[in-house]
Order: structure tokens, then C-alpha cells, then sequence
């Protein structure tokens, strides 16, 4: 609800493309040196398990202003669900565990997140209503190149028009700078999401 002020605005134009969102996950472990993600959610992920994520999409769909697509399925980055570190102590100085070489600690496995876009897709055949879902929350496009089945699901099935990457520049120089991936990777992505 938000406050009666807005009522002669029709509310708060804002929640429109969070209204039908569902937050997965949250923290990331990028650690870029432009965000400010690392310092409120921190770079351990927490995820919530499969089960209440689609429980909140089968309450969402059962809404009457529901109108058939839920936006976004995601966290700070999208394809973080499920990676955790395997050093259970969480008392690592390193600001990121990708770069410039992913962490020897940390679990890049997919299987949670796959099992995840698996059980949406189970839930929209049986779902009595046309539902579509998306990923629609920022993808790093250098971990993605890790499980060609995510890069496989999610263009096929989870990408309503446009993807959110964040390669943020092209320059291999500014790119080191802000901690991320160079401009080689984004095209090896770009070439297979593509194909």
C-alpha cells in the first residue's frame, strides 16, 4: 500500500515493474569497485529455496490484476542462485571471488539454479493460466560461459526481449579498473547466446 497522496496519481508508477518480481537471491561476490552491493547485501548469497519461489509464483498468478508475466526472477545477479563458498569460516579479505581469477573456494556449480528454471517451466505447463517468467535482473555474462545449459535455458526460455548484461564498457583498460571481465568474454557469451 503506499500513502493516500498517491491515490490521485493512481499510486506509485515505480512498483509497476517490481509488482510481479521475485526476489531469489540476494548478496553478490563480484566485488566491482563501482557497487555498493558488497557493503548492504554482502558477498555471501542467500537464496531461497526452490519450493517458496514457486509458491510465490502460483500466489502472484492467482491475483486478480495479474497480468500473466512475472518480470523478474532474480538478485543482484541473476545467475549468483545457488554459488556459494565452500570455506564455511566467511572471513575472506578478498573483495571478489571472480576476479581477477575465481576463488579456489568458490562453488560455481549450477545445479540449483538449473533445478530452479526447471521446476518454473514444470510449474507454467500445469499452470491453468498463460504464464510467462523471465530473468530479467543483471546476468554475469563471465559466469555464464561456466554452464552452456543455463546460457541454453535462459535464452530459450526465460529472456522477454532483452538480456541485462553488465560488461559496462569495452576498453580492457577501464574494464581491470572497475574489476571485471574483459571485453573477450562478453563475446564469447554474446556468440553463444546467440546461436
Amino acid at each position: 500500500c503506499w500513502h493516500t497522496s498517491y491515490d490521485k496519481l493512481g499510486g506509485i508508477a515505480a512498483l509497476e515493474p517490481v509488482k510481479f518480481s521475485i526476489t531469489s537471491h540476494r548478496g553478490c561476490f563480484g566485488g566491482c569497485s563501482f557497487c555498493s552491493i558488497f557493503f548492504h547485501q554482502g558477498k555471501y548469497i542467500s537464496c531461497r529455496s526452490h519450493q517458496s519461489i514457486i509458491n510465490e509464483i502460483e500466489k502472484l498468478s492467482r491475483r486478480s490484476d495479474f497480468n500473466g508475466t512475472i518480470n523478474d526472477i532474480g538478485g543482484p545477479t541473476a545467475n549468483m542462485y545457488g554459488m556459494y563458498c565452500k570455506q564455511k569460516t566467511h572471513n575472506c579479505s578478498r573483495p571478489s571471488c571472480i576476479y581477477p581469477n575465481i576463488c579456489k573456494n568458490l562453488n560455481l556449480d549450477y545445479s540449483q539454479m538449473l533445478g530452479l528454471m526447471d521446476k518454473i517451466m514444470k510449474f507454467k505447463k500445469h499452470c491453468q493460466k498463460k504464464l510467462n517468467v523471465y530473468i530479467a535482473s543483471g546476468v554475469r555474462h563471465d559466469l555464464a560461459l561456466h554452464s552452456k545449459k543455463y546460457i541454453e535455458l535462459l535464452a530459450g526460455d526465460f529472456v522477454g526481449g532483452h538480456l541485462k548484461v553488465a560488461p559496462e564498457h569495452y576498453s580492457d583498460k577501464v574494464l581491470k579498473l572497475m574489476g571485471k571481465s574483459g571485453i573477450d568474454k562478453f563475446e564469447e557469451f554474446e556468440s553463444l547466446f546467440e546461436q
